[in-house]
């Protein structure tokens, strides 16, 4: 029995597939490695060749010609350099206003809530572990690092110790700080 593909090969935005089955691969090799989808006996005769779209050559000389539109509608000339100057009034809808008093009500009432530290809350400083535990938390030294994380090349660094560099993202993170500071349990 021979397995084959009774379609055309089908090439298409970096796919490549058979018009009679629905695999499609981007690799040229795997294309070629699709097991057919059709099961017949074998035949020594070529198949036919799917028919070419006749071209038409009488249009072949004729030439297609741009013309950019045309802008009809007059240009405003700018004011001269030392014309006075008109101040706009902006005028807010009432519909706005009411929004922007809802939205900075809300506002003051979860700044309320923010100002007190959640027992368990995390520390905000790059690569501190430690957690709030109560009052005695803040007399705890902690070390972070100051500076930004980099990410170059595969490589995972931080930009206050440019020497400690790592391929594992892991390892990155378990970096111990370098510098003693204050905890920050809030963010900014």
């Amino acid at each position: 029995a021979c397995k084959y593909h009774p379609g055309v090969p089908v090439f298409h935005d970096a796919y490549k597939g058979w018009s009679c089955c629905n695999k499609k691969c981007t690799d040229f090799t795997e294309f070629l490695n699709i097991k057919g989808c059709t099961t017949s006996s074998h035949s020594n005769e070529k198949p036919p060749e799917a028919e070419k779209p006749k071209v038409d050559k009488s249009k072949a000389a004729e030439v297609i010609e741009y013309r950019p539109p045309v802008n009809n509608t007059p240009t405003l000339e700018r004011p001269a350099f030392d014309a006075l100057q008109v101040t706009l009034e902006p005028a807010v809808s009432p519909a706005l206003l009411e929004q922007i008093k809802g939205l900075t009500n809300a506002n003051e009432m979860s700044s309320n809530d923010d100002k007190r530290i959640k027992v368990g809350e995390s520390c905000k400083n790059k690569a501190c572990k430690a957690t709030y535990k109560g009052d005695e938390s803040d007399g705890e030294v902690c070390l972070h690092h100051p500076g930004v994380a980099i990410f170059h090349e595969g490589m995972k660094y931080w930009s206050c110790c440019p020497k400690k560099k790592t391929t594992d993202f892991s390892v990155f993170l378990n970096y111990p700080g370098c510098t003693e500071g204050n905890h920050i349990w809030i963010a900014k």
